[in-house]
Formats: C-alpha cells, sequence, structure tokens
C-alpha cells in the first residue's frame, strides 16, 4: 500500500548539516491506492513512529521536486514546512521541508483543542 525509507547519519549530509534530523528519503503510495488517502493518514502517523524508533532526533526533512505541487501540498498540510533551502537533484531542483518532532507533541494538542 505504501513504503517509506528513513535515514539517519551521514546519508543525511546532501540536505542537512542537523545531525539530530531523520531523512525521509523515500515516500511511495501504490498507485491502486493513491487519491484516497493513504499518504494523508501514512504521513500523519509517522512523526509518532519516528519518534519511538529514533527518540533522540528532533526532525524529520525531505527533499520534494519543486515542480511537484501535490506533494508539496501534502507535506505541508500534514505539518511539513518549506525550510527555503533548495537543492539540485537527479530530476531537478528540489525544495527541502522539514517537520518538527520537538514540537509535535504541542501540535496534537491544538488539533484537540480546536
Amino acid at each position: 500500500m505504501f513504503f517509506f525509507v528513513l535515514h539517519i547519519g551521514e546519508n543525511i549530509t546532501p540536505f542537512t548539516d542537523d545531525k539530530k534530523a531523520i531523512l525521509l528519503r523515500g515516500f511511495l503510495v501504490d498507485q491502486m491506492h493513491q487519491g484516497k488517502g493513504v499518504a494523508k493518514k501514512a504521513l500523519q502517523i509517522l512523526p509518532e513512529f519516528a519518534k519511538t524508533i529514533f527518540p533522540n532526533k528532533d526532525s524529520i526533512i525531505l527533499a520534494v521536486n519543486v515542480m511537484n505541487v501535490i506533494a508539496k501540498s501534502l507535506y505541508a498540510k500534514s505539518g511539513y514546512q518549506d525550510t527555503g533551502i533548495q537543492k539540485v537533484g537527479r530530476s531537478g531542483l528540489m525544495e527541502i521541508m522539514e517537520y518538527r518532532l520537538d514540537t509535535m507533541n504541542k501540535d496534537m494538542e491544538l488539533e484537540t483543542n480546536n
């Protein structure tokens, strides 16, 4: 249904110098399940999963192609913020986005209170 790859350590240095970051290197949803909310749900549960597996990390970063408006919108709606950093990737210009795990509980509290 969906698949993602998380990286820590030296593999993330092309995207960030933050040693406390996790890189969401790959995120794929099977074509049969696209448009059904699967990606949205996966991105909602990913921060808690990542914080459980990597309790000493404080953010998740990703690179998204600047032309992929749908993915950028989905990431933004899921709490990822544009860092303003751009890198050249294999398929063109990429924007670096970040989800702050250290503010995760505050965001959840706001959602339940509203």
